[in-house]
């Protein structure tokens, strides 16, 4: 009987490919829609990062603002969770 021996992790596999997002680990190159990763993290903002990824291209002021209000009204917190939270005991996280 063949013993057959396998590495630990995904190196050397392609597990998908992606018109998103470049990946080089031996050059230790990241890129988002042809943008360097340190470049957009010094340079873009959380919204037109997100914006980029899902449309493939930076947004528009109006675009980036429609987004900015978008993404605040879904940050609201139902009053039957907050009364709720209000009615767990404090405790340690993780005890």
């Amino acid at each position: 009987m063949a013993v057959t021996s396998t590495g630990a992790g995904l190196e050397g596999i392609i597990a998908a490919e992606s018109s998103i997002c470049f990946i080089d680990g031996q050059a230790g190159v990241l890129s988002y829609q042809g943008f360097n990763i340190h470049t957009l993290a010094e340079n873009a903002t959380f919204e037109e990062v997100i914006y980029l990824l899902w449309n493939g291209r930076f947004p528009t002021t109006a675009e980036l603002d429609q987004l900015k209000s978008a993404l605040v009204s879904y940050r609201s917190i139902p009053q039957e969770i907050v009364a709720f939270l209000k009615l767990v005991p404090p405790a340690v996280p993780m005890h």
